[in-house]
């Protein structure tokens, strides 16, 4: 699912919610345990990506299309409301990206964002943001980030 727009800065706080949303989604999917993965990325043209992949139930493929609609949700009443895919689809387009999904039922599921460079003047530094979340909200070291130009892990 792409989304064309103009790259326009992003909140901190809402790319927050978009890993906090991605990464809980990983963790309900496996509810007997997995492995999860978060990588970031930047290609030539400082577009940024990430990949959130776990090894959970997967999407059954008749429920691809409709994983970004607000109040879809495949959990129980009591589990899910629907809106955190929606609210990924919403922060991320809004700042001129997309969001692309690939889910193998019984395999797992990898969501990527895209992010399109932004030059800033104010000094916000997006790889900070990130080496800085991967480390408070993954539990992963400080200095995860293995070259700010290619790869974190």
């Amino acid at each position: 699912m792409r989304v064309a727009a103009h790259a326009r800065r992003l909140d901190p706080d809402q790319l927050e919610q978009v890993f906090v949303d991605l990464i809980l989604n990983a963790c309900q999917a496996m509810p007997d345990g997995g492995k999860l993965d978060v990588s970031a990325y930047r290609d030539d043209n400082g577009q940024t990506l990430i990949e959130v992949s776990d090894t959970g139930q997967g999407i059954p493929l008749e429920f691809a299309d409709k994983v970004f609609d607000p109040f879809f949700t495949t959990k129980p009443k009591e589990q899910g409301t629907g809106l955190g895919l929606a609210s990924v689809y919403g922060i991320i387009a809004r700042a001129g990206g997309f969001v692309d999904m690939d889910s193998e039922v019984g395999k797992g599921t990898t969501f990527r964002v895209f992010l399109p460079q932004v030059a800033d003047e104010t000094g916000w530094n997006r790889d900070m943001f990130l080496a800085q979340l991967c480390s408070q909200k993954a539990g992963l070291p400080p200095n995860c980030w293995k070259d700010p130009a290619t790869e974190l892990y």
